[in-house]
């Protein structure tokens, strides 16, 4: 009976040793390695990830933005930042700066360094805040300038070899052809400013608005970028034009008094007992270029160029015999 008791008890002690530990061994190793690595790996990664979203997230903001303007228009240029930048967004408010990319009218997004805004009010201030932003759409601070368009505008003055506004037309710019006109047939010195986006050249109009727009000149053809005709001494009864454009017949082209007033200027030089004449200088800015101008009167040349004419402005001054 002792002998099979001590059999029995053996039988279990060997089968107890060959149980398998494989168990346990999975619970704290293979398990834990792998969480080691995972970790490890996700570890690398966030912060990799980590420094480079710092990175981008970091946006120079653009620099010299500077703001002109001109008849019905803004133009911005800038500067934009040398890397980590895909391009610019420029927002226009009026009465505020914006303060957010998203608060205000988007008027520009693009990667370039000037921007025209067309179409405003003249007199209005207008708001710009530009915010640079890279590839993942990161926005840098904004940078702000306010403008407000001029209107186109055409000046002279007395004090500088011109005429006043309203005045009346000094002696040495009135005609000197025939008796009763005894000027120097001068041209007088007449500036121009906030010429509108788009000009390709000007046309300048010289007539007498009481004789039915008797006109005393037609010039066109002048370039787009002169923003002034100088005071021009009359040579041989016609001052000499043909350096600021193209010369036009005027009214006295096919009559008695042509051979000498065909073209060019000729200054005012009223009839006797017609009172106080009204001598209008009316310059048009266009957006397509004139091919000829003979016996073209303002009135006329509204109807017959209106769909190139983008602006024009005048001023007028009197003479009377």
């Amino acid at each position: 009976m002792k002998i099979k008791i001590l059999l029995i008890m053996t039988l279990i002690l060997v089968k107890c040793e060959n149980l398998p530990t494989s168990a346990s061994n999975e619970e704290s190793g293979t398990t834990s390695s792998t969480a080691s690595t995972g970790t490890t790996g996700t570890s690398g990664t966030g912060s990799t990830g980590s420094a480079g979203t710092t990175s981008s997230s970091t946006v120079d903001k653009i620099t010299s933005l500077a703001a002109s303007s001109g008849h019905g228009y803004v133009k911005l240029t800038w500067v934009n930042p040398s890397s980590n930048f895909s391009g610019v967004t420029i927002l226009r408010k009026t009465g505020s700066y914006s303060t957010s990319n998203t608060d205000g009218t988007q008027v520009y997004m693009a990667a370039g360094t000037n921007y025209v805004d067309n179409g405003l009010t003249n007199g209005t201030t207008y708001y710009y805040s530009a915010y640079a932003y890279n590839s993942l759409n990161y926005y840098a601070e904004a940078v702000q300038v306010s403008k407000s368009p001029a209107a186109f505008s055409l000046a002279s003055s007395a004090s500088d070899n011109g005429f006043n506004h309203t005045a009346t037309i000094p002696a040495e710019f009135k005609d000197s052809f025939g008796a009763q006109c005894t000027g120097s047939n001068n041209f007088p010195k007449i500036t121009w400013q906030n010429a509108p986006s788009g000009t390709v050249e000007f046309v300048l109009i010289v007539e007498d608005a009481t004789s039915g727009n008797w006109v005393h000149l037609n010039l066109f053809g002048i370039n787009s970028t002169r923003t002034e005709i100088p005071r021009v001494t009359g040579s041989g009864n016609q001052p000499n034009l043909s350096a600021y454009g193209s010369v036009g017949e005027n009214s006295w082209a096919g009559t008695a008094f042509g051979n000498t007033h065909t073209s060019g200027y000729a200054g005012p030089c009223p009839p006797n007992g017609t009172g106080v004449h009204n001598y209008y200088f009316k310059i048009y800015a266009m957006n397509s270029h004139v091919t000829s101008m003979n016996k073209v009167n303002r009135s006329t040349f509204d109807t017959n160029y209106a769909a190139g004419i983008i602006a024009s402005a005048e001023i007028y001054g009197t003479s009377s015999f």
